[in-house]
């Protein structure tokens, strides 16, 4: 069963992802602009939402079946299916694309099969979150294993998890542990929101608002002055969890944004091959402007996504391979 409004959070977060990727992080990839460009401030600006919002999602999803003594086995094959299939299948092809296209900015040397084989331990390119999301939910496995699953030990891992994020070593990228310590206290922010089922008052709302608008100033102040701020930081949780938190009570309901966030998995996987592509094409025939860069790259990755969906899902071998899920069987006329 879909909900129309965390579909269409989904297609913001997707939206978010695609133009991280089009404009690049820095100067060395993207469109390979400067630092103090506007599109550039725009991603380092929404950096503590774009990955944070899928886990939040993710959170406010669980917590609609959760999980049950008994069922962890279950709950880690299935996810084992959902994630590592598709890491082995796309995952591997990007990392072969990337280092052996002559089009990737970014310059690897893969020294053998090892490389190709790394991403199911190691933390390579986006596909850091599909490691990271699987310890979160080992973490809950091990949650179910010891005192349960409940509000109250999503709520105690919460304040727990937040606090000793601030003293956990940064970038251990074995199996992107680094990942889960940032993920984890937004995909349980997400379950917690919808368990204690809070109702926000007008002045709430607005409190929120004004609090991710004043992360969003003092992190451009931050990033102007001092270099930035770190993902894990006080400016960083205030823009991650009132972005979160404001855009979950907007109770926001598109079927444009629904329609695109219903393949927010496939949108994840594959979007660098599209973006890419459309780069490319866009530079050869010597399109200079980055806002039509943007769009056209934006539009033509999603919607490439989307046909792959739809053709792949098709199929018992492509949709689990490569989609992480059952075919959907057509009714034959």
């Amino acid at each position: 069963m879909r909900v129309s409004h965390l579909d269409s959070l989904r297609g913001v977060a997707c939206i978010l992802l695609v133009v991280f990727h089009i404009i690049g992080s820095d100067s060395d990839v993207g469109l390979s602009l400067p630092s103090d460009s506007p599109w550039s401030s725009f991603n380092v600006l929404f950096e503590n939402l774009r990955m944070p919002l899928f886990a939040f999602l993710g959170g406010v999803v669980f917590s609609f079946r959760g999980l049950n003594k008994g069922e962890e086995l279950v709950l880690l094959v299935g996810k084992v299916k959902r994630l590592y299939l598709p890491l082995i299948c796309v995952g591997g092809a990007f990392l072969f694309v990337q280092a052996n296209s002559g089009y990737s900015h970014v310059q690897v040397e893969a020294s053998g099969l090892g490389y190709y084989f790394s991403i199911l331990y190691y933390a390579r390119f986006h596909y850091w979150f599909i490691h990271a999301i699987f310890l979160v939910f080992l973490f809950l496995v091990f949650l179910s294993l010891t005192v349960g699953v409940d509000r109250k030990s999503l709520l105690y891992s919460f304040f727990a998890s937040v606090f000793l994020s601030f003293y956990m070593p940064a970038g251990i990228q074995f199996f992107s542990f680094s990942g889960f310590i940032y993920l984890l206290p937004y995909f349980l922010l997400g379950s917690l929101l919808r368990l204690y089922g809070f109702e926000l008052s007008r002045f709430l709302k607005v409190v929120l608002v004004c609090s991710l608008l004043v992360g969003l100033v003092g992190k451009y102040y931050m990033q102007s002055n001092f270099g930035g701020v770190g993902k894990i930081s006080f400016c960083g949780y205030l823009i991650g969890f009132s972005g979160c938190a404001t855009l979950y009570y907007s109770r926001l309901k598109s079927s444009f944004l629904a329609y695109i966030g219903c393949y927010s998995y496939t949108i994840f996987l594959f979007h660098v091959f599209f973006l890419a592509a459309a780069r490319v094409a866009l530079h050869y025939i010597g399109v200079e402007s980055i806002a039509v860069h943007v769009v056209t790259a934006l539009f033509v990755t999603i919607t490439a996504c989307i046909g792959v969906h739809k053709l792949f899902e098709r199929y018992f071998i492509l949709s689990w391979c490569f989609l992480g899920q059952r075919p959907v069987l057509r009714k034959v006329p």
